[in-house]
């Protein structure tokens, strides 16, 4: 919890002291009261903004500020301090429970940066990614971190996401501030910079790794990620208008599809990905069209958490500017269709594949995407990894959002240890790949496994 809404808590509780002792206030304390209220209340919007969790504890200072101005003792005045006292009480719950999150500190011995989101418009396709003249084009929303210069201590840090991007849930999130300061001057000394290109699961968002994406950068890498329209959870536009996900049935909803009807969605999305992938390293390749400069197109890598670690293997091995690839905790499929020898890393959840049932719908998938890797791992070689205790969503920010399990959909492991190890594996992964230098760290929970190519 920041420190100045614990301090707007504070006053709220204490404004309903002297009501529940049934006592007064001296005219000069209650207006130093009331000066005090509304200084805290300014202070949590300016610094932290308004979030739906700070709700009852801004009723519950508007009501203390009322009772000490307007105060002559009697039970009325008592019950309005106790339900004050109550709503008070409701926000520290809700605060516990949907956690107003801090990025963990980036590792690396740059300052991070972050640029956009931008909209990027492929005039080739439509918005549902189809070559065609009919209806809009197809909008890539594009969000750009880097190693960046040091900042004065007062320059502005980036927020987590725009509000219209969030569900109602989540929507506190857009007042959560990164360690990326927003437009800071790039780097000069390390430069040019690998790149990376970051996708998100089927459903997610490009903001859903930034634990990641900005230790990424801190090590000197420019990391770009992609909103990809209705398949991310929102994709805010440059006109306004917010496009969902009509994709979520494909994947969520196994026992009302088949198999098969599974891996042709899949592919079908894979070739739309490909499209907005190329188009965004095409967009970056043109010197007067770069966002920020200082980029090395001649070391690109690709990483991405479940589908968009399918993505990324497959833009490896269709796109030859794409040097390296990682897959976190993603099927594959026809991801790994077009590649050869170039270096992968694919990570899992668990001590040991396949980690999910083996029986249904979902049974085949898992059997016939763990044959793929296996086949593909043998002839090209590779590294699969997997992480002890870890569940899908433990390679992803959500960690943070709550210490509750049963919220996060996260496994046993410490969230502060999951983060610490994908960072750790994704890191060594491309400082081995890109820059020839480094190693993939070791940890007691990770099974690692080499597999040289035949």
């Amino acid at each position: 919890m920041p420190g100045i809404e614990a301090a707007l808590i504070v006053v709220a509780l204490a404004g309903a002291v002297y009501p529940l002792l049934g006592r007064t206030l001296a005219r000069p304390l209650r207006a130093f009261y009331i000066a005090i209220a509304g200084l805290s209340l300014a202070a949590q919007l300016y610094l932290v903004g308004a979030h739906w969790q700070m709700f009852p504890a801004y009723a519950a200072l508007v009501l203390m500020t009322l009772v000490i101005w307007h105060h002559q003792p009697g039970r009325a005045f008592r019950l309005v301090a106790l339900v004050a006292d109550a709503l008070c009480v409701t926000t520290v719950a809700a605060l516990w429970v949907f956690q107003m999150f801090t990025l963990p500190r980036p590792t690396g011995p740059h300052p991070v940066g972050t640029t956009g989101p931008f909209s990027w418009t492929d005039a080739s396709r439509n918005q549902r990614g189809e070559a065609t003249s009919e209806g809009a084009r197809r909008e890539l929303v594009v969000q750009i971190w880097y190693p960046a210069a040091p900042s004065p201590r007062s320059a502005e840090t980036a927020r987590y996401a725009r509000f219209k991007e969030l569900s109602l849930a989540h929507s506190c999130f857009s007042a959560v501030r990164t360690n990326s300061v927003q437009n800071a001057p790039i780097q000069d000394e390390g430069s040019p910079y690998p790149v990376l290109i970051f996708g998100h699961r089927w459903g997610g968002s490009r903001t859903q790794n930034t634990f990641l994406t900005e230790d990424l950068a801190s090590h000197g890498y420019i990391v770009v990620a992609v909103d990809h329209p209705l398949n991310a959870a929102r994709t805010l536009l440059s006109d306004g208008t917010v496009l969902r996900s009509d994709r979520a049935d494909t994947l969520f909803n196994l026992a009302a599809t088949s198999a098969a009807a599974t891996e042709a969605a899949w592919g079908k999305e894979l070739d739309m990905w490909l499209a907005d992938d190329r188009f965004v390293l095409d967009k970056l390749q043109q010197g007067n069209a770069l966002p920020i400069p200082r980029m090395d197109l001649t070391r690109v890598g690709a990483v991405g958490h479940s589908f968009g670690g399918s993505a990324s293997f497959n833009l490896l091995g269709r796109d030859p500017r794409v040097k390296s690839a990682v897959n976190l905790d993603g099927w594959t499929f026809q991801g790994l269709g077009h590649r050869t020898n170039q270096p992968i890393l694919v990570v899992y959840e668990g001590v040991a594949a396949p980690p999910h049932p083996q029986t249904g719908i979902e049974g085949t998938l898992n059997t016939d995407d763990t044959f793929t890797v296996e086949a593909s791992l043998k002839q090209f070689g590779g590294i699969r990894a997997y992480v002890a205790d870890t569940q899908h969503l433990d390679f992803t920010d959500q960690t943070l959002f709550s210490p509750l399990q049963r919220l996060t959909f996260t496994g046993p492991i410490a969230g502060i240890r999951a983060r610490e190890i994908t960072r750790g594996v994704v890191l060594g992964f491309f400082d081995q790949t890109l820059r020839h230098a480094g190693e993939i760290p070791t940890y007691p929970e990770v099974k690692l496994e080499r597999w040289p190519a035949h």
